[in-house]
């Protein structure tokens, strides 16, 4: 690009030295002929007054012609000899200052074409003279300017490199903070978590312990009765989401209760549902707990997303699903409950 500037104003700087140049010339032949024609109309005139001078000394003749003509009887032949001497002088005095000045237009003629002829030269040398003076200028202007060019190339290049530079280094320090922030908060979640979840099984321990001693004492009394096997199908695994729509029961968010109607339900059938609740998207389950009395409990948290009453009237084991404002109610179906034989 560079490169490019400069040429262009080399040409540029050629091309005004050239017009100069011709511009001088022009005026040089301009001022010769000029001078040429002032040469020829001095001689000119020159002429005229040579031809005017020597008419008026003919008809200056005329007069002592007649005079000589009245006083030829009067005068004598030194009288006419001095009138005619006197002729004589007068016209040699007329045809000489009719050369003179002749000669004198000449002069000053040949000295204004001089004078003319050295004004082009000088007008000529000069417009050369400039054109090369021009020409350099052009020359050192373009060099700085190239120089400037390349100056501010390289300062913004330095610029962006350290704008780069700094931009890596502040957006790996914010990863890096970033990064340790988030290692903390879930090692702390995690610590919680495990705190919360070592804290519910222990509280959960107790009335299931108390209901699997119950169960053994009346398997030991009953006969035998094999447990109910609940059917699993590709669809109970992978059940999809229902979006909340208007007209639809209460959308439950954060953590939500569940709650079984039955008091007595099995073990076995405690692990089925949970199993099942845990394959529902986006559904975590927090603790399972409850008592003789209570019956068992569930603690989930649910997104808003979708509703959660819907998505558990689609488990297999489910049999009827009441959606109030504080908890959902579940009534399982009578083959998951625990059958007496009285």
């Amino acid at each position: 690009m560079a490169e490019t500037g400069t040429t262009n104003l080399n040409t540029l700087a050629r091309k005004l030295r050239e017009k100069t140049i011709s511009l001088a010339e022009e005026n040089y032949k301009k001022a010769i002929i000029e001078a040429r024609k002032t040469r020829e109309k001095a001689i000119q005139d020159a002429i005229t007054a040579k031809t005017s001078a020597i008419k008026q000394a003919k008809t200056s003749l005329e007069e002592p012609k007649r005079k000589l003509a009245e006083s030829r009887d009067r005068i004598e032949a030194r009288l006419r000899k001095q009138e005619l001497e006197e002729f004589s002088r007068v016209q040699r005095n007329v045809i000489q200052k009719a050369e003179e000045s002749y000669q004198e237009a000449l002069k000053e003629a040949g000295r204004l074409g001089k004078r003319l002829a050295i004004e082009a030269t000088l007008a000529r040398r000069n417009a050369i003279q400039q054109a090369y003076e021009d020409e350099k200028k052009a020359i050192v202007a373009a060099k700085e300017a190239i120089k400037a060019q390349k100056v501010i190339s390289k300062n913004r290049l330095e610029n962006e490199r350290k704008a780069r530079q700094t931009a890596e280094k502040e957006s790996a320090e914010a990863k890096a903070k970033a990064e340790k922030e988030s290692a903390k908060a879930k090692a702390k979640a995690e610590k919680e978590s495990a705190k919360a979840k070592a804290k519910a099984e222990k509280e959960m321990q107790k009335p299931l312990l108390e209901q699997t001693k119950k169960e053994s004492i009346k398997t030991d009394t009953k006969k035998a009765v094999p447990a109910p096997q609940i059917p699993v199908t590709r669809e109970d695994k992978a059940i999809k989401p229902v979006p909340a729509t208007e007209g639809k029961p209460i959308i439950h968010e954060g953590i939500v209760k569940l709650v079984i109607s039955q008091k007595e339900v099995s073990a076995i059938h405690t692990a089925a549902l949970e199993t099942s609740l845990r394959q529902i998207p986006g559904i975590r389950l927090v603790m399972i707990g409850g008592s003789a009395k209570e019956g068992i409990q569930i603690m989930l948290s649910a997104p808003k997303t979708f509703l959660l009453a819907e998505q558990l009237k689609q488990l297999p084991m489910v049999e009827e699903v009441v959606d109030n404002k504080d908890f959902i109610e579940l009534k399982l179906k009578p083959s998951v409950t625990v059958q007496n034989d009285s």
